[in-house]
């Protein structure tokens, strides 16, 4: 549905679907869009004891608050009170109008409420965790070099080639999104988050990507730039989190005599804001030179150890001795991968 809405009549020609379902093939292992399905070392820890101690401190006066509204033999309980959100946000989407639930909680109470999950992730598969914030810094290794290769062909079922798009759309679940995001380094300065004060300046804040349809996107920038080098074009775009002050202000007039230079680099956005990474804001716009990110995430996978070992994986004679990360992108071939009607 999202190839067809996407590209409307003309989507059957130039959209794909592709299906990875890498359950029962060892050679997949790491090579998926569900990586921790097949980590046996894993395990989502939903935000642990630090959720815990929160939710004993927001839900009981909520509770109390409630209670005493109602006439009657109903006794919420502190469970009751936590999915009252859940109602609003989901009846909401289904009918397409406001619920009548989003009324019950103040405006404060929602935010003690976004604060829990926002727990939830950074403790339970973030920042905050071990093995779970690792889970897709293959896939996100593989997805630079792509960027890096810039126009590539891939192989298809049959053996032969084709031209990768230059959109490429992954459809993830909250989890994955989470450990992606996480990957991607735009929370490395993200002090951990206290588990009995909600701090309001954090940036860690799950509801600005874990929404309904919420998305992480990599954008690959290529940039002319005036000047003969790459110092020149440094100065060109001084470093911001608003891209639009970002754009040259004053940039040195070319003419004869006058190079011009190309670079190229990598923005990421989360639901369409522009997230920068704390320790490389040298482009455009709040990006990062492409080869600088690379760098930054070849690092950051060397430096967490091999995938396999860390999650106790079974090997056997098809299992890899370094997982692939997102082959499925350029070779549709592998068993475990089909090519579905648009």
């Amino acid at each position: 549905m999202f190839v067809r809405g996407f590209l409307g009549v003309s989507a059957t020609q130039h959209g794909s679907v592709v299906s990875v379902t890498s359950h029962g093939f060892p050679a997949s292992v790491g090579d998926t869009l569900a990586p921790s399905d097949m980590c046996p070392n894993f395990e989502d820890l939903e935000g642990g004891d630090y959720k815990r101690t929160w939710d004993t401190i927001w839900i009981p006066p909520i509770q109390e608050r409630l209670q005493a509204l109602i006439e009657g033999n109903l006794t919420l309980t502190a469970s009751d009170v936590n999915q009252i959100p859940y109602l609003c946000g989901f009846e909401s989407h289904i009918t397409g109008r406001l619920s009548p639930w989003c009324d019950v909680f103040t405006d404060e109470e929602l935010k003690q409420y976004e604060y829990s999950n926002d727990l939830r992730y950074y403790y339970g598969i973030g920042p905050g965790t071990d093995l779970p914030k690792k889970m897709l810094t293959p896939f996100l290794y593989t997805l630079v070099g792509l960027l890096q290769s810039g126009p590539i062909n891939g192989t298809k079922a049959d053996g032969t080639s084709f031209e990768l798009p230059k959109l490429l759309v992954s459809f993830l679940n909250d989890g994955q999104l989470t450990e992606l995001v996480t990957a991607s380094g735009v929370f490395d300065e993200q002090p951990p988050l206290s588990a009995a004060e909600k701090g309001d300046s954090r940036l860690w804040v799950g509801s600005r990507y874990v929404s309904m349809r919420g998305t992480i996107a990599f954008e690959r920038l290529n940039c002319t730039a005036a000047g003969g080098s790459e110092t020149d074009e440094a100065s060109v775009y001084p470093n911001s989190t608003d891209p639009t002050s970002a754009l040259p202000k004053s940039a040195p007039p070319t003419g004869a005599g006058r190079a011009t230079t190309n670079a190229t680099y990598v923005r990421i956005r989360l639901n369409d804001a522009v997230y920068p990474i704390p320790s490389c804001r040298n482009g455009p716009g709040s990006s990062c030179k492409l080869s600088d990110y690379a760098k930054y995430v070849a690092e950051k996978y060397t430096a967490e150890g091999d995938w396999i070992t860390n999650c106790n994986v079974p090997v056997t004679t098809d299992t890899p001795t370094r997982v692939k990360g997102a082959s499925f992108f350029t070779d549709l071939s592998k068993p475990w991968i089909s090519q579905l009607a648009v």
